[in-house]
């Protein structure tokens, strides 16, 4: 009898194998596969949903190989915290631009939290803003407003 010794392991291959299966049997086999030569639109997510299948028995066969830690108790305060800060910033980035909206989401996912100070969350919200400008508006030219609109 086999005895799972790091249900994490378990977990994540069974959730890895579940969305392989899904992609695989649902997403890719409703298109034509095609061949390696001459890709068809289901060819990608079949090897997408292989590779994942292929993670999650490789996850699976650790669990019962390798001791893990225990599951840490579940706390709702990260998930309403993080949950409240993506609805502020859905809220509010049209109105208040995406340097104001994108600082105010990481400061709200602090709420949801125990490990970060004030000083190392303001230096994750300017990077994490100058890193999203740059992306979204300067590299894929999206039109989003920088600032407030008055």
């Amino acid at each position: 009898m086999l005895r799972i010794r790091s249900i994490k392991d378990a977990g994540a291959g069974l959730m890895f194998a579940a969305f392989g299966t899904y992609t695989v049997t649902v997403a890719a086999l409703r298109y034509p596969i095609g061949s390696a030569f001459q890709m068809g639109p289901g060819f990608f997510p079949l090897i997408v949903g292989t590779v994942l299948i292929l993670f999650g028995a490789i996850l699976m066969g650790r669990s019962v190989v390798t001791e893990g830690d225990a599951i840490p108790r579940f706390r709702i305060r990260p998930l309403i915290g993080i949950l409240i800060a993506v609805l502020a910033f859905a809220a509010t980035i049209e109105w208040c631009g995406i340097v104001v909206a994108s600082c105010a989401l990481v400061m709200l996912c602090r709420a949801g939290g125990w490990s970060f100070s004030w000083r190392e969350s303001l230096v994750l919200s300017v990077a994490l803003t100058a890193l999203s400008v740059g992306v979204f508006v300067f590299g894929l030219s999206m039109q989003f407003h920088l600032w407030p609109q008055l």
